[in-house]
């Protein structure tokens, strides 16, 4: 602002009162209203409080250039009848399907964007549903079905049996509880898209849709997890009669193929598998995948191997 504004007083008379009540009743925009996105344009010591002071009576008077600029600023509004819209039921309730329409969250769909109508507060969207809320503001309205026709259809799909399943298993595997991943992850100071008790809802089949890239993100976090810790060596001791010799290049090429097209492997093959030999755990054909151990029981690597076999059929027979 000018450093050189001046400091003229003027008497802030009745008349004076009255037209800037007039334009508020006009515009239903009060003071707080009016000035809200001028701090670097407004007058320099112009506030709400002192315009309030002016309308309730308690200052008779006041700098020249602010009383201009308020009143400047209070005529180039609109009327109120132009700005507002009443909500009724079907408004509301168009609202509503046009979001759920979208698959997406409230989050999602305008956190990022940059045309945001002035003032909107996109975090209390979903106050306009509730009947205590009798209007919005038009461009609001409008804003608000622009931005869900653009994304209709973009978010949420189906939770599905396999990838509860899929998710289990890497829970199984790592041994790590969502509210764990998610807390180690939010010390890194890195975004979380995520709330554990979001992912505890998937599980429990509170929640049957959720946003696509939210599923894939958990499922990312998940497979970068190592196996669970256990306290027993890389190689565990097997029974006298049966000797341990070199992982096949072929056997190993076809394990690591399960793992890397069909995803099944180290751990999911274990889930519901029966007649599992003793001694045998995800962490051991962990270490075959990734090179620890080069020397096998061949009954455990066939046992895996008749097992991957398997799984991928019952796959294929899922419609």
């Amino acid at each position: 602002m000018d450093e050189n504004i001046s400091f003229e007083k003027i008497e802030i008379t009745p008349d004076l009162v009255k037209e800037l009540k007039a334009e508020l009743r006009r515009t239903g925009l009060g003071p707080q209203a009016i000035l809200r996105g001028t701090r670097n344009s407004r007058p320099k010591g112009l506030n709400t409080y002192q315009v309030k002071k002016w309308l309730n009576g308690s200052e008779c008077s006041a700098n020249k250039v602010h009383v201009s600029f308020i009143r400047q600023r209070w005529a180039s509004f609109p009327d109120k009848k132009e700005v507002w819209l009443g909500l009724d039921t079907g408004k509301r309730e168009l609202l509503k399907q046009k979001l759920h329409e979208t698959g997406l969250s409230v989050n999602s769909l305008f956190a990022e964007r940059s045309d945001l109508p002035e003032g909107m507060n996109w975090k209390i969207l979903h106050s306009y549903f509730a009947s205590s809320r009798p209007k919005i503001k038009k461009e609001y309205y409008y804003y608000i079905l622009k931005v869900c026709e653009e994304n209709k259809d973009k978010g949420y799909t189906t939770i599905t049996t396999e990838f509860l399943e899929k998710l289990s298993a890497e829970i199984t595997r790592t041994d790590v509880k969502p509210h764990t991943l998610i807390k180690n992850f939010k010390k890194k100071n890195e975004t979380i898209q995520v709330k554990a008790f979001t992912i505890t809802a998937w599980l429990s089949g509170r929640t049957d849709v959720a946003d696509q890239s939210e599923m894939n993100w958990v499922l990312d976090l998940y497979t970068a997890l190592p196996d669970k810790q256990v306290f027993k060596h890389v190689a565990v001791p097997i029974r006298k009669n049966e000797g341990l010799f070199p992982i096949s290049d072929k056997d190993l090429e076809l394990l690591r193929q399960y793992k890397k097209v069909a995803g099944i492997l180290p751990g999911f093959i274990f889930i519901d598998a029966k007649n599992i030999p003793d001694g045998l755990a995800s962490n051991i054909v962990g270490s075959w995948l990734n090179g620890v151990t080069k020397n096998a029981n061949p009954k455990f690597v066939q046992w895996v191997l008749k097992r991957c076999r398997e799984v991928v059929l019952a796959a294929t027979k899922i419609e």
